[in-house]
Protein backbone atom coordinates (compact mmCIF):
# COMPACT_ATOMS: atom_id res chain seq x y z
CA UNK A 1 0.00 0.00 0.00
CA UNK A 2 2.83 2.43 0.87
CA UNK A 3 4.35 1.86 -2.58
CA UNK A 4 1.05 2.73 -4.24
CA UNK A 5 0.68 5.92 -2.21
CA UNK A 6 4.20 7.11 -3.04
CA UNK A 7 3.63 6.33 -6.74
CA UNK A 8 0.46 8.43 -6.65
CA UNK A 9 2.32 11.30 -5.00
CA UNK A 10 5.01 11.13 -7.67
CA UNK A 11 2.34 11.22 -10.39
CA UNK A 12 0.65 14.21 -8.73
CA UNK A 13 3.94 16.10 -8.86
CA UNK A 14 4.72 15.13 -12.44
CA UNK A 15 1.25 15.81 -13.84
CA UNK A 16 0.59 18.88 -11.66
CA UNK A 17 -2.49 17.20 -10.13
CA UNK A 18 -3.07 18.95 -6.81
CA UNK A 19 -4.35 17.29 -3.67
CA UNK A 20 -7.31 19.52 -2.80
CA UNK A 21 -6.73 22.27 -0.26
CA UNK A 22 -9.96 22.48 1.68
CA UNK A 23 -10.85 24.01 5.04
CA UNK A 24 -12.45 21.44 7.37
CA UNK A 25 -12.01 18.65 4.82
CA UNK A 26 -9.41 16.88 2.70
CA UNK A 27 -11.99 16.42 -0.08
CA UNK A 28 -14.21 18.82 -2.01
CA UNK A 29 -16.95 16.15 -1.88
CA UNK A 30 -17.75 16.67 1.81
CA UNK A 31 -17.91 19.63 4.17
CA UNK A 32 -18.82 20.28 7.81
CA UNK A 33 -19.98 23.69 8.99
CA UNK A 34 -20.70 24.77 12.55
CA UNK A 35 -24.37 23.73 12.37
CA UNK A 36 -24.75 21.59 9.25
CA UNK A 37 -22.90 19.18 6.99
CA UNK A 38 -23.07 17.96 3.42
CA UNK A 39 -21.50 15.46 1.07
CA UNK A 40 -21.71 14.51 -2.60
CA UNK A 41 -22.47 10.98 -3.78
CA UNK A 42 -20.98 9.28 -6.84
CA UNK A 43 -24.11 10.05 -8.91
CA UNK A 44 -23.85 13.80 -8.15
CA UNK A 45 -26.58 13.83 -5.48
CA UNK A 46 -26.10 16.28 -2.59
CA UNK A 47 -26.87 14.88 0.87
CA UNK A 48 -27.41 17.40 3.70
CA UNK A 49 -27.81 17.07 7.46
CA UNK A 50 -28.21 19.35 10.49
CA UNK A 51 -29.64 22.83 11.01
CA UNK A 52 -31.82 24.11 8.17
CA UNK A 53 -33.22 27.21 9.88
CA UNK A 54 -32.26 29.59 7.05
CA UNK A 55 -32.78 27.22 4.15
CA UNK A 56 -29.25 25.83 4.43
CA UNK A 57 -30.24 22.70 2.46
CA UNK A 58 -31.39 24.63 -0.61
CA UNK A 59 -34.44 22.46 -1.28
CA UNK A 60 -37.11 25.07 -0.49
CA UNK A 61 -37.61 24.01 3.13
CA UNK A 62 -36.69 25.52 6.49
CA UNK A 63 -36.63 23.89 9.92
CA UNK A 64 -34.52 24.47 13.01
CA UNK A 65 -32.92 21.03 13.04
CA UNK A 66 -33.08 18.03 10.73
CA UNK A 67 -31.39 14.94 12.11
CA UNK A 68 -31.77 12.68 9.09
CA UNK A 69 -29.64 12.76 5.95
CA UNK A 70 -31.61 14.21 3.02
CA UNK A 71 -30.96 14.57 -0.71
CA UNK A 72 -31.43 18.18 -1.81
CA UNK A 73 -29.71 18.73 -5.19
CA UNK A 74 -28.31 16.89 -8.22
CA UNK A 75 -25.42 17.25 -10.71
CA UNK A 76 -23.17 18.42 -7.85
CA UNK A 77 -19.38 17.93 -7.77
CA UNK A 78 -18.43 19.92 -4.63
CA UNK A 79 -20.01 21.36 -1.47
CA UNK A 80 -18.90 23.99 1.07
CA UNK A 81 -20.83 24.53 4.31
CA UNK A 82 -20.40 27.97 5.86
CA UNK A 83 -19.25 28.49 9.43
CA UNK A 84 -22.81 29.53 10.14
CA UNK A 85 -25.94 28.73 8.12
CA UNK A 86 -25.17 29.10 4.44
CA UNK A 87 -24.09 26.60 1.79
CA UNK A 88 -22.39 26.68 -1.60
CA UNK A 89 -22.28 23.96 -4.24
CA UNK A 90 -20.38 23.55 -7.50
CA UNK A 91 -22.20 21.84 -10.36
CA UNK A 92 -20.84 19.74 -13.20
CA UNK A 93 -21.17 22.67 -15.62
CA UNK A 94 -18.86 24.79 -13.37
CA UNK A 95 -21.68 27.01 -12.12
CA UNK A 96 -21.61 27.99 -8.43
CA UNK A 97 -24.84 28.10 -6.43
CA UNK A 98 -25.53 29.39 -2.88
CA UNK A 99 -28.34 29.16 -0.34
CA UNK A 100 -29.26 29.88 3.28
CA UNK A 101 -28.38 32.79 5.53
CA UNK A 102 -27.65 36.13 3.85
CA UNK A 103 -26.93 38.44 6.78
CA UNK A 104 -23.70 39.75 5.18
CA UNK A 105 -24.85 39.56 1.54
CA UNK A 106 -22.88 36.34 1.08
CA UNK A 107 -25.48 35.07 -1.39
CA UNK A 108 -24.56 37.92 -3.75
CA UNK A 109 -28.15 38.97 -4.35
CA UNK A 110 -27.60 42.63 -3.45
CA UNK A 111 -29.83 42.43 -0.38
CA UNK A 112 -29.89 40.67 2.98
CA UNK A 113 -32.78 38.32 2.24
CA UNK A 114 -32.20 34.66 3.11
CA UNK A 115 -32.95 32.01 0.52
CA UNK A 116 -34.19 28.45 0.97
CA UNK A 117 -33.37 27.55 -2.64
CA UNK A 118 -30.02 27.56 -4.42
CA UNK A 119 -29.25 30.77 -6.33
CA UNK A 120 -26.64 30.86 -9.08
CA UNK A 121 -23.72 33.06 -8.04
CA UNK A 122 -21.18 32.69 -10.88
CA UNK A 123 -19.91 30.62 -13.80
CA UNK A 124 -16.55 29.11 -14.84
CA UNK A 125 -15.85 28.17 -11.21
CA UNK A 126 -13.56 25.26 -10.30
CA UNK A 127 -13.18 25.49 -6.50
CA UNK A 128 -15.46 26.80 -3.73
CA UNK A 129 -15.02 27.56 -0.01
CA UNK A 130 -17.06 29.09 2.78
CA UNK A 131 -15.82 31.25 5.64
CA UNK A 132 -17.72 33.10 8.33
CA UNK A 133 -20.51 34.91 6.42
CA UNK A 134 -18.56 34.91 3.15
CA UNK A 135 -17.78 32.72 0.15
CA UNK A 136 -14.46 32.59 -1.68
CA UNK A 137 -13.97 30.74 -4.95
CA UNK A 138 -11.49 30.06 -7.74
CA UNK A 139 -12.29 30.46 -11.45
CA UNK A 140 -10.86 28.62 -14.44
CA UNK A 141 -8.54 31.50 -15.28
CA UNK A 142 -6.78 31.35 -11.90
CA UNK A 143 -8.54 34.38 -10.42
CA UNK A 144 -9.81 34.27 -6.83
CA UNK A 145 -13.16 35.91 -6.01
CA UNK A 146 -15.13 36.69 -2.86
CA UNK A 147 -18.51 37.91 -1.65
CA UNK A 148 -20.03 38.77 1.73
CA UNK A 149 -18.46 39.87 5.03
CA UNK A 150 -15.30 42.00 4.73
CA UNK A 151 -14.25 42.36 8.40
CA UNK A 152 -10.63 41.41 9.24
CA UNK A 153 -9.75 41.75 5.55
CA UNK A 154 -11.09 38.26 5.00
CA UNK A 155 -11.87 39.28 1.39
CA UNK A 156 -8.68 41.37 1.13
CA UNK A 157 -10.50 44.67 0.87
CA UNK A 158 -10.40 47.89 2.88
CA UNK A 159 -14.09 48.42 2.16
CA UNK A 160 -15.98 48.83 5.42
CA UNK A 161 -19.24 47.39 4.13
CA UNK A 162 -20.12 43.90 2.93
CA UNK A 163 -19.58 42.95 -0.70
CA UNK A 164 -23.08 42.24 -2.03
CA UNK A 165 -21.71 41.18 -5.40
CA UNK A 166 -18.64 39.02 -6.11
CA UNK A 167 -15.38 40.91 -6.56
CA UNK A 168 -11.99 39.67 -7.71
CA UNK A 169 -9.49 39.27 -4.89
CA UNK A 170 -6.32 38.34 -6.77
CA UNK A 171 -4.80 36.66 -9.85
CA UNK A 172 -2.47 33.73 -10.49
CA UNK A 173 -3.91 31.33 -7.88
CA UNK A 174 -3.46 27.57 -8.32
CA UNK A 175 -5.31 26.40 -5.20
CA UNK A 176 -6.57 27.80 -1.89
CA UNK A 177 -8.26 27.12 1.45
CA UNK A 178 -10.51 29.43 3.45
CA UNK A 179 -11.02 29.23 7.21
CA UNK A 180 -13.35 31.30 9.35
CA UNK A 181 -11.55 34.61 8.81
CA UNK A 182 -8.33 33.85 6.90
CA UNK A 183 -7.28 32.26 3.62
CA UNK A 184 -4.23 30.43 2.30
CA UNK A 185 -3.28 30.60 -1.39
CA UNK A 186 -0.95 28.24 -3.22
CA UNK A 187 0.71 29.65 -6.33
CA UNK A 188 1.67 27.54 -9.34
CA UNK A 189 5.23 27.25 -8.06
CA UNK A 190 4.07 25.84 -4.69
CA UNK A 191 4.57 29.08 -2.76
CA UNK A 192 2.08 29.63 0.07
CA UNK A 193 0.65 33.11 0.69
CA UNK A 194 -1.95 34.10 3.28
CA UNK A 195 -4.33 36.97 4.04
CA UNK A 196 -7.07 37.83 6.53
CA UNK A 197 -7.08 38.16 10.30
CA UNK A 198 -3.86 37.49 12.20
CA UNK A 199 -5.06 37.78 15.81
CA UNK A 200 -3.50 34.44 16.75
CA UNK A 201 -0.59 34.40 14.30
CA UNK A 202 -2.53 32.27 11.79
CA UNK A 203 -0.82 34.07 8.88
CA UNK A 204 2.51 32.57 9.96
CA UNK A 205 4.53 35.80 10.11
CA UNK A 206 6.08 35.35 13.55
CA UNK A 207 3.64 37.82 15.15
CA UNK A 208 -0.03 38.58 15.66
CA UNK A 209 0.14 41.93 13.89
CA UNK A 210 -3.39 42.91 12.88
CA UNK A 211 -2.28 45.60 10.45
CA UNK A 212 -1.23 43.20 7.65
CA UNK A 213 -3.10 44.44 4.59
CA UNK A 214 -1.69 42.37 1.71
CA UNK A 215 -1.11 38.64 1.07
CA UNK A 216 2.09 37.58 2.84
CA UNK A 217 4.45 34.77 1.89
CA UNK A 218 4.77 31.92 4.38
CA UNK A 219 6.77 29.09 2.80
CA UNK A 220 7.75 27.29 -0.42
CA UNK A 221 7.12 23.77 -1.77
CA UNK A 222 3.60 23.48 -0.34
CA UNK A 223 1.31 20.77 -1.68
CA UNK A 224 -1.84 21.57 0.33
CA UNK A 225 -3.08 24.01 2.96
CA UNK A 226 -6.06 23.96 5.32
CA UNK A 227 -7.28 26.98 7.30
CA UNK A 228 -9.24 26.32 10.49
CA UNK A 229 -10.95 28.67 12.92
CA UNK A 230 -7.83 30.63 13.90
CA UNK A 231 -4.99 28.35 12.85
CA UNK A 232 -3.44 26.79 9.76
CA UNK A 233 -2.05 23.41 8.66
CA UNK A 234 0.13 22.91 5.56
CA UNK A 235 1.60 19.79 3.96
CA UNK A 236 4.81 20.22 1.98
CA UNK A 237 5.93 18.23 -1.04
CA UNK A 238 8.21 16.11 1.17
CA UNK A 239 5.13 14.98 3.20
CA UNK A 240 6.02 17.04 6.28
CA UNK A 241 3.17 18.70 8.17
CA UNK A 242 3.44 22.22 9.62
CA UNK A 243 1.01 23.99 11.92
CA UNK A 244 0.67 27.49 13.38
CA UNK A 245 -1.85 29.80 15.04
CA UNK A 246 -4.32 29.20 17.89
CA UNK A 247 -3.37 26.09 19.89
CA UNK A 248 -5.36 25.93 23.14
CA UNK A 249 -6.61 22.41 22.36
CA UNK A 250 -3.52 21.18 20.51
CA UNK A 251 -5.16 21.89 17.16
CA UNK A 252 -1.88 22.62 15.33
CA UNK A 253 -1.05 18.95 16.09
CA UNK A 254 2.26 19.57 17.89
CA UNK A 255 1.24 17.41 20.87
CA UNK A 256 1.29 20.39 23.22
CA UNK A 257 -1.93 22.33 23.63
CA UNK A 258 -1.24 25.70 25.18
CA UNK A 259 -2.88 29.06 25.74
CA UNK A 260 0.09 30.52 23.86
CA UNK A 261 -0.52 30.71 20.11
CA UNK A 262 2.22 29.66 17.69
CA UNK A 263 3.02 32.56 15.33
CA UNK A 264 5.39 30.79 12.89
CA UNK A 265 5.15 27.50 10.99
CA UNK A 266 6.16 24.60 13.23
CA UNK A 267 6.97 21.15 11.90
CA UNK A 268 4.67 18.69 13.69
CA UNK A 269 4.70 15.41 11.71
CA UNK A 270 6.34 13.42 8.90
CA UNK A 271 4.87 11.04 6.30
CA UNK A 272 1.62 13.01 5.97
CA UNK A 273 -0.49 12.65 2.84
CA UNK A 274 -3.32 15.08 3.67
CA UNK A 275 -4.39 17.27 6.59
CA UNK A 276 -7.40 19.36 7.54
CA UNK A 277 -8.11 22.01 10.15
CA UNK A 278 -11.55 22.24 11.72
CA UNK A 279 -13.23 24.38 14.36
CA UNK A 280 -10.76 23.58 17.14
CA UNK A 281 -9.84 20.07 16.09
CA UNK A 282 -7.61 18.68 13.39
CA UNK A 283 -6.83 15.55 11.43
CA UNK A 284 -4.18 14.17 9.14
CA UNK A 285 -3.92 11.06 7.01
CA UNK A 286 -0.52 9.41 6.74
CA UNK A 287 1.09 8.04 3.58
CA UNK A 288 0.02 4.59 4.84
CA UNK A 289 -3.60 5.85 5.15
CA UNK A 290 -3.83 5.96 8.93
CA UNK A 291 -6.09 8.69 10.36
CA UNK A 292 -4.83 10.72 13.33
CA UNK A 293 -6.91 13.35 15.13
CA UNK A 294 -6.62 15.70 18.12
CA UNK A 295 -8.10 18.84 19.63
CA UNK A 296 -11.57 19.79 20.85
CA UNK A 297 -13.86 16.85 21.72
CA UNK A 298 -16.82 18.36 23.59
CA UNK A 299 -19.30 16.76 21.17
CA UNK A 300 -17.52 13.44 20.79
CA UNK A 301 -16.24 14.47 17.37
CA UNK A 302 -13.01 12.50 17.86
CA UNK A 303 -14.99 9.32 18.38
CA UNK A 304 -13.87 8.63 21.96
CA UNK A 305 -16.13 7.66 24.87
CA UNK A 306 -15.32 10.88 26.73
CA UNK A 307 -15.56 14.62 26.05
CA UNK A 308 -12.10 15.76 27.14
CA UNK A 309 -9.94 17.48 24.56
CA UNK A 310 -6.98 15.48 23.23
CA UNK A 311 -3.79 17.45 22.60
CA UNK A 312 -1.70 14.57 21.21
CA UNK A 313 -2.49 13.28 17.68
CA UNK A 314 -4.10 9.89 18.24
CA UNK A 315 -4.73 7.02 15.82
CA UNK A 316 -8.45 6.88 15.01
CA UNK A 317 -8.74 4.49 12.06
CA UNK A 318 -6.79 2.82 9.25
CA UNK A 319 -7.41 2.44 5.52
CA UNK A 320 -8.72 6.04 5.45
CA UNK A 321 -9.06 8.07 2.26
CA UNK A 322 -10.51 11.46 3.31
CA UNK A 323 -11.77 13.25 6.42
CA UNK A 324 -13.80 16.35 7.35
CA UNK A 325 -13.87 17.82 10.88
CA UNK A 326 -15.76 20.42 12.90
CA UNK A 327 -18.28 19.79 15.70
CA UNK A 328 -18.68 16.46 13.95
CA UNK A 329 -16.43 14.25 11.84
CA UNK A 330 -16.94 12.44 8.54
CA UNK A 331 -14.33 10.10 7.13
CA UNK A 332 -14.24 7.74 4.16
CA UNK A 333 -12.20 4.61 3.59
CA UNK A 334 -10.31 3.32 0.56
CA UNK A 335 -12.96 0.64 0.08
CA UNK A 336 -15.76 3.24 -0.17
CA UNK A 337 -17.26 3.22 3.33
CA UNK A 338 -18.43 6.35 5.19
CA UNK A 339 -18.28 6.91 8.97
CA UNK A 340 -19.58 9.78 11.17
CA UNK A 341 -19.25 10.93 14.79
CA UNK A 342 -19.97 14.03 16.86
CA UNK A 343 -22.72 16.51 17.55
CA UNK A 344 -26.01 14.66 16.93
CA UNK A 345 -24.92 13.49 13.48
CA UNK A 346 -25.81 9.84 14.07
CA UNK A 347 -29.06 10.33 15.99
CA UNK A 348 -30.43 12.84 18.47
CA UNK A 349 -28.50 12.57 21.72
CA UNK A 350 -25.99 10.14 20.20
CA UNK A 351 -22.89 12.12 21.13
CA UNK A 352 -20.18 10.01 22.66
CA UNK A 353 -20.52 6.50 21.25
CA UNK A 354 -17.81 6.51 18.63
CA UNK A 355 -18.12 6.32 14.85
CA UNK A 356 -21.11 4.95 13.00
CA UNK A 357 -21.06 3.61 9.44
CA UNK A 358 -23.46 5.36 7.07
CA UNK A 359 -25.04 3.78 3.94
CA UNK A 360 -23.49 6.25 1.50
CA UNK A 361 -20.56 6.14 -0.89
CA UNK A 362 -19.10 9.62 -1.18
CA UNK A 363 -17.76 10.75 -4.57
CA UNK A 364 -14.11 11.26 -5.44
CA UNK A 365 -12.77 14.77 -4.89
CA UNK A 366 -13.40 17.04 -7.86
CA UNK A 367 -10.26 17.72 -9.89
CA UNK A 368 -9.81 20.70 -12.15
CA UNK A 369 -7.46 22.24 -14.70
CA UNK A 370 -6.82 25.96 -14.87
CA UNK A 371 -6.71 27.77 -18.19
CA UNK A 372 -4.26 30.53 -19.06
CA UNK A 373 -4.98 33.69 -17.02
CA UNK A 374 -6.85 36.56 -18.65
CA UNK A 375 -4.38 39.19 -19.88
CA UNK A 376 -4.24 42.69 -18.49
CA UNK A 377 -5.81 44.06 -21.68
CA UNK A 378 -9.06 42.42 -20.60
CA UNK A 379 -9.08 42.72 -16.77
CA UNK A 380 -12.79 43.28 -16.34
CA UNK A 381 -13.93 40.17 -18.17
CA UNK A 382 -15.21 37.84 -15.43
CA UNK A 383 -15.80 34.97 -17.84
CA UNK A 384 -12.91 32.92 -19.10
CA UNK A 385 -12.44 33.44 -22.86
CA UNK A 386 -12.60 30.34 -24.99
CA UNK A 387 -9.50 29.20 -26.84
CA UNK A 388 -9.81 28.66 -30.57
CA UNK A 389 -6.97 26.23 -31.18
CA UNK A 390 -6.99 26.47 -34.98
CA UNK A 391 -6.37 30.21 -35.00
CA UNK A 392 -2.61 29.86 -34.48
CA UNK A 393 -0.04 32.25 -35.92
CA UNK A 394 3.71 31.99 -36.55
CA UNK A 395 6.23 34.76 -35.95
CA UNK A 396 8.11 35.10 -39.25
CA UNK A 397 10.75 37.46 -37.97
CA UNK A 398 11.77 39.32 -34.81
CA UNK A 399 14.70 41.69 -35.37
CA UNK A 400 16.34 44.77 -33.95
CA UNK A 401 14.99 47.86 -35.69
CA UNK A 402 15.79 51.44 -34.78
CA UNK A 403 17.30 52.42 -31.44
CA UNK A 404 15.93 50.22 -28.63
CA UNK A 405 13.21 48.78 -30.87
CA UNK A 406 12.19 45.38 -32.27
CA UNK A 407 10.14 44.78 -35.39
CA UNK A 408 7.84 41.73 -35.34
CA UNK A 409 6.23 40.17 -38.41
CA UNK A 410 3.86 37.19 -38.19
CA UNK A 411 1.63 35.09 -40.43
CA UNK A 412 -1.95 36.07 -41.17
CA UNK A 413 -4.70 33.89 -39.67
CA UNK A 414 -8.04 33.29 -41.40
CA UNK A 415 -10.94 35.30 -39.96
CA UNK A 416 -8.68 37.01 -37.43
CA UNK A 417 -10.07 40.38 -36.28
CA UNK A 418 -7.10 41.39 -34.14
CA UNK A 419 -3.76 40.14 -32.91
CA UNK A 420 -2.35 40.34 -29.41
CA UNK A 421 1.40 40.74 -28.85
CA UNK A 422 3.02 40.09 -25.49
CA UNK A 423 6.64 40.84 -24.62
CA UNK A 424 8.67 40.50 -21.45
CA UNK A 425 12.12 40.13 -19.91
CA UNK A 426 10.88 36.82 -18.52
CA UNK A 427 10.48 33.90 -20.93
CA UNK A 428 7.46 32.66 -18.96
CA UNK A 429 5.87 36.13 -19.20
CA UNK A 430 5.41 36.55 -15.45
CA UNK A 431 3.64 39.77 -14.54
CA UNK A 432 6.01 41.09 -11.84
CA UNK A 433 7.01 44.72 -12.41
CA UNK A 434 10.70 43.88 -12.77
CA UNK A 435 9.96 41.75 -15.84
CA UNK A 436 8.27 44.64 -17.66
CA UNK A 437 5.70 42.30 -19.19
CA UNK A 438 3.40 44.23 -21.53
CA UNK A 439 0.65 43.52 -24.04
CA UNK A 440 -0.37 45.31 -27.26
CA UNK A 441 -3.25 44.73 -29.65
CA UNK A 442 -3.32 45.50 -33.38
CA UNK A 443 -5.20 44.65 -36.58
CA UNK A 444 -1.95 44.44 -38.55
CA UNK A 445 0.44 41.51 -38.98
CA UNK A 446 3.51 43.55 -38.11
CA UNK A 447 4.42 45.91 -35.30
CA UNK A 448 7.44 47.74 -33.95
CA UNK A 449 7.94 47.60 -30.19
CA UNK A 450 9.76 50.70 -28.94
CA UNK A 451 11.44 52.00 -25.78
CA UNK A 452 13.11 48.72 -24.87
CA UNK A 453 16.22 48.41 -22.68
CA UNK A 454 19.59 48.11 -24.39
CA UNK A 455 21.57 44.87 -23.91
CA UNK A 456 18.53 43.11 -22.42
CA UNK A 457 16.94 40.02 -23.96
CA UNK A 458 13.21 40.30 -24.60
CA UNK A 459 10.76 37.48 -25.32
CA UNK A 460 7.87 37.89 -27.77
CA UNK A 461 4.71 35.93 -28.64
CA UNK A 462 1.54 36.58 -30.68
CA UNK A 463 -2.00 35.21 -30.79
CA UNK A 464 -5.37 35.90 -32.44
CA UNK A 465 -8.12 37.80 -30.59
CA UNK A 466 -11.73 37.62 -31.79
CA UNK A 467 -13.93 39.20 -29.14
CA UNK A 468 -13.75 36.85 -26.14
CA UNK A 469 -12.12 34.07 -28.18
CA UNK A 470 -8.36 33.67 -28.14
CA UNK A 471 -6.09 31.63 -30.38
CA UNK A 472 -3.09 29.72 -29.15
CA UNK A 473 0.09 31.64 -28.42
CA UNK A 474 2.78 31.39 -31.08
CA UNK A 475 6.19 29.96 -30.30
CA UNK A 476 8.28 32.43 -28.31
CA UNK A 477 10.99 34.44 -30.07
CA UNK A 478 13.92 35.93 -28.15
CA UNK A 479 15.74 39.12 -29.24
CA UNK A 480 18.67 40.80 -27.52
CA UNK A 481 18.51 44.58 -27.87
CA UNK A 482 21.86 45.66 -29.31
CA UNK A 483 21.09 49.08 -30.77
Amino acid sequence: MKQIVFMLLAMATTLCISIPAMANSTSTSMSTGLNHAGFVLEDGSLIMWGQNEYGDFGDGTTELNYHTFRQTATDVVAVACGYYNSTAILKKDNTMWVTGRNNANQLGTGDNKNSSVFIQLDTNVVKIAAGEDCFIYLKKDGTLWGVGETMDRRLLTTQGTDLNKPEKIMDDVADFSTGVRHTGIIKKDGTLYMFGTNAHGQLGQGNNNSSITMPVKVMDNVRSVSCGTDYTLAVKNDNTLYGWGYNSYGEIMDGAGSAESVHSPKKVADNVLKACAGKNNSAYITTSNDLYMCGHNLYGELGFDHTDYVSVPTLIASNVKDVAVSNRTIYTTLDGKTFTAGNNINEIGFLYKGFKEQPYKIAEAYTFTLTEPIDKVNPNNSDNPSVEEKMAVTIKSAKNAKSKSVKLVWSKADKAKKYQIQYSLNKKFKSAKKFKTKTKTTKKTAVTIKKLTKKKTYYFRVRVVNGKSYGEWSKVKAVKINK
